[in-house]
């Protein structure tokens, strides 16, 4: 029986699209348990008023929010009935076998540091997205949790990486890739990955600092999304470009949904010794 732990204080949007989503997830699995953290009677309410089955639902009264704006450690210190906080312990006890949130990316890697640990020898854990490229998904490493990295990390992070591909998404030798600015000899070696190869597959896994990691994953959701629509407006240009369009829009989609990075959900935070999946603030409930 896995219990699963939703931070439902953590979305931009609010707590009804982590209901949203798990009404979505009962229709699938009806053997999984999930454990809400959030504000009590919204909850109920929204669980009421949508016909949600709630025998294997634990709601979680959370008194307390942790902000974007706030010091993710000092928050998570102070704010001791936030729905992180109370989710964190239960994860570090057992009660619940992962925990899943959209919220402060500060405040979850902080919580896997001081409420969780990391895998033994590991100094820093990462966050690992799978980004799309016109092969196979790439996994980027580290997508927003330490933007100052020590080398001996990056080296960690390589190693936690090859496993996960090898392991979870099946790549035999997984090719690795270090992003940098250029390829000449005095900028790094063989392992260089410039920023406009990325989406052509070159490697496997892409090692990066947090803060260039998030950069990339930034440009992908507008690109992914520019693209889309520049191509929905210039089908629709004129009457041979609409039925072009309609000739070709399955191929189309075929293809354009390999660039959608909703098709990819969250991110777990790759290095702690308990799952913790860091979702965008911004996801909808199918993410």
């Amino acid at each position: 029986m896995v219990k699963i732990g939703l931070d439902c204080h953590g979305s931009d949007k609010g707590q009804s699209i982590f209901l949203e989503a798990l009404k979505d997830m009962q229709a699938i699995d009806k053997s999984l348990v999930y454990y809400l953290y959030g504000k009590k009677n919204e909850i109920d309410d929204y669980l009421d008023n949508h016909n949600i089955d709630k025998s294997n639902i634990n709601v979680i009264d959370c008194k307390e929010e942790i902000f974007v704006s706030e010091h993710p450690v000092f928050a998570l210190r102070t704010k001791r009935e936030s729905s992180l906080a109370l989710a964190g312990e239960d994860l570090r006890l057992g009660n619940i076998d992962c925990l899943i949130s959209a919220g402060s990316t500060g405040a979850v890697v902080a919580l896997a540091q001081l409420y969780i640990n990391t895998l033994e020898g590991v100094k820093r854990p990462a966050i690992a997205a799978l980004v799309p490229t016109i092969n196979n998904p790439m996994l980027l490493l580290d997508a927003g949790a330490n933007v100052d990295p020590e080398p001996k990390w990056l080296y960690q992070y390589a190693l936690l990486g090859t496993t996960y591909m090898k392991d979870i998404m099946g790549v035999e030798s997984p090719r690795v890739g270090l992003l940098n600015i250029g390829i000449e000899e005095e900028k790094g070696n063989e392992l260089n990955v410039e920023a406009r190869d990325v989406s052509t597959g070159v490697c496997d896994l892409l090692i990066t600092d947090a803060f260039s990691g998030n950069i990339v994953l930034k440009m992908y959701e507008g690109t992914a999304k520019n693209l889309i629509n520049l191509l929905k407006t210039a089908i629709k240009s004129n009457l041979i470009s609409m039925i072009g369009g309609i000739l070709i829009k399955n191929t189309l989609k075929k293809s354009m949904v390999k660039f959608d990075v909703s098709n990819y959900g969250g991110a777990p935070l790759i290095g702690s010794s308990k799952l913790i999946i860091k979702c965008h603030g911004s996801s909808n409930s199918s993410e």
